[in-house]
């Protein structure tokens, strides 16, 4: 029904069914039903209207209907030109609707869209609307250029240079307004990922502009140029460029944000800045290395950029020292232990810790070998040879003579003393080992004998008083017994020591085992008695 009354000849009617349209189209479930029932050339209709109301309501009908989910099938309607004669009305709100909604088609990368709508030739009157001088118009196209430019599609920046756009978007950025700056920051960003783009950008001056606006912007503006920043180090040509702007101070003020956006980007560019050894000991002499030591000692995404850069600037000798000071050193032993990181970033890791150690035993001063040098020899043109003697020509007083690193000499010295150093602490940890056994096997010996020995005596206590029980019940017959007890143990006695325990023990053993005695005595009371 709302669509047959959009064909009405009535300017109230279709202004009704414009505003009608206007709300339905803002949930997502009655956008779909409205493509489904095909109602899309009505609205379409209502925007040809003469009556400007009417087509404002049908303008924001489709600015509405592009946010939804079905853009790539609103483009094959052939929604494009009919929002690009919108665009060209001379009316604001109707301008910018049309923008808008070119900016949502854009959005998301359905389909061929952003490479459509430039060959429908949106682009020329959405560089026109820049130009326009009313402040929400030129936003909604900075943001219409922007949506068609992100992504890898290199036709559709180039579409910006082409139509003359770069101007016209740097001249945004002297205007108040701080949406439209951040706007505009961000289309040029997305603009230098195609070379020419960027280098006509360069050329025009915008780094001047986005430096600025990054030192007193909010952090949006902030990120905004990050990203920009970013995108212009990548090539090792505009360092000079962004050297002059002093952009270096910008984007290492970036790296000491709490901002991770703004650090990963600041991360990435000093990465690319770092890579080019001209600036390497500059960056460093600007303070760069403790924010890159902050960034890897968290868990954040600019860990991995930073992790390059701090790589790069180690690769300086001069920048060694100051590395060492800030920390660098151990945030590379966390960079190289990480599992996060990939082989490659660990084995540059280790290849650096490596040439840090190298460069650090070679600044170790040492001086010469006193001994070798005579005590007569003054003056200033001694000389040392390779292989530590003293050339004197002139002669030289030993307060004069120079100070030389620590060479191959020194390192084997040192590798002697070390060696000798372990074979003495290795006879020391064996000698105490052997004292330790022995020690132990002469203690465990005592323990025996001593336990062997209360034996002997329990057991000799428990045979007297059998023997004192037997004698009174056979007085003739123990006085045997006891007799024949005290020569054994007169024998015993002749023994060695160890054999007498030995034997005693056994004996011991064999008299409480068997009940020898107790049966002797038994047989000889029947014997007596019978």
């Amino acid at each position: 029904m709302i669509a047959d009354l959009a064909f009405n000849d009535d300017v109230r009617v279709q202004r009704d069914a414009a505003r009608t349209y206007t709300n339905l189209t803002q949930t997502e479930e009655v956008r779909s039903q409205i493509l489904s029932l095909k109602s899309l050339p009505s609205i379409l209709n209502l925007a040809k209207s003469l009556d400007v109301a009417c087509q404002r309501y049908s303008s924001l009908s489709l600015c509405n209907l592009c946010a939804s989910s079905h853009k790539v099938r609103l483009v094959e309607e052939g929604i494009v030109r009919p929002l690009i004669f919108l665009s060209r009305f001379p009316d604001t709100e109707i301008q910018r609707y049309a923008a808008l909604a070119l900016a949502g088609l854009a959005l998301g990368g359905q389909g061929n869209n952003k490479v459509r709508i430039v060959e429908e030739g949106a682009m020329k009157c959405l560089i026109d609307l820049i130009r326009f001088p009313d402040i929400e118009v030129q936003l909604a196209a900075a943001i219409a250029i922007n949506s068609i430019t992100l992504g890898n599609e290199q036709n559709t920046k180039a579409a910006v240079m082409t139509e003359k756009g770069v101007e016209p978007l740097i001249f945004l950025l002297n205007r108040d307004d701080r949406e439209l700056i951040c706007s505009s920051i961000y289309c040029l960003g997305s603009l230098c990922e195609n070379e020419e783009v960027k280098a006509n950008i360069v050329e025009n001056g915008a780094i001047a502009h986005v430096v600025r606006h990054c030192t007193v912007g909010d952090i949006e503006i902030k990120r905004a140029a990050g990203y920009f920043l970013a995108t212009i180090c990548e090539q090792i040509e505009y360092h000079s460029d962004l050297e002059k702007e002093h952009a270096y101070e910008t984007i290492i003020g970036l790296s000491r944000m709490e901002d991770v956006e703004c650090q990963e980007y600041a991360a990435f560019a000093l990465a690319h800045l770092a890579s080019n050894r001209d600036n390497q000991v500059k960056l460093v002499g600007m303070g760069v290395v403790r924010p890159l030591v902050a960034m890897l000692s968290s868990d954040a995404e600019p860990k991995h950029y930073a992790g390059l850069a701090l790589l790069k600037l180690a690769d300086n000798f001069e920048n060694h020292l100051r590395i060492a000071e800030e920390g660098g050193i151990q945030a590379l032993l966390r960079l190289g232990r990480s599992r996060a990181t990939d082989d490659q970033l660990q084995y540059k890791a280790a290849l650096t810790l490596g040439q840090l150690a190298s460069n650090a035993v070679k600044m170790m001063p040492t001086k010469i070998n006193r001994p070798t040098i005579s005590s007569h020899v003054k003056g200033p043109s001694a000389t040392v040879a390779e292989d530590g003697s003293v050339n004197n020509s002139a002669g030289a007083s030993e307060g004069d003579l120079p100070v030389i690193g620590t060479g191959s000499r020194v390192m084997n010295r040192l590798r002697s003393q070390v060696a000798a150093q372990k074979e003495k602490a290795r006879d020391m940890t064996i000698d105490y080992l052997d004292r330790s056994v022995a020690q132990t096997q002469q203690e465990r010996f005592l323990r025996k004998q001593s336990e062997l020995k209360a034996m002997v005596t329990t057991t000799t206590e428990n045979l007297d008083s059998l023997k004192a029980t037997d004698d009174l019940m056979q007085p003739s017959r123990a006085r045997g017994n006891i007799s024949l007890s005290r020569s054994a143990d007169q024998s015993i006695g002749l023994i060695a020591p160890a054999q007498a325990i030995t034997r005693t023990a056994l004996q011991i053993g064999t008299s409480s085992s068997s009940p020898a005695l107790p049966s002797s005595s038994s047989s000889n009371d029947k014997n007596g008695t019978t």
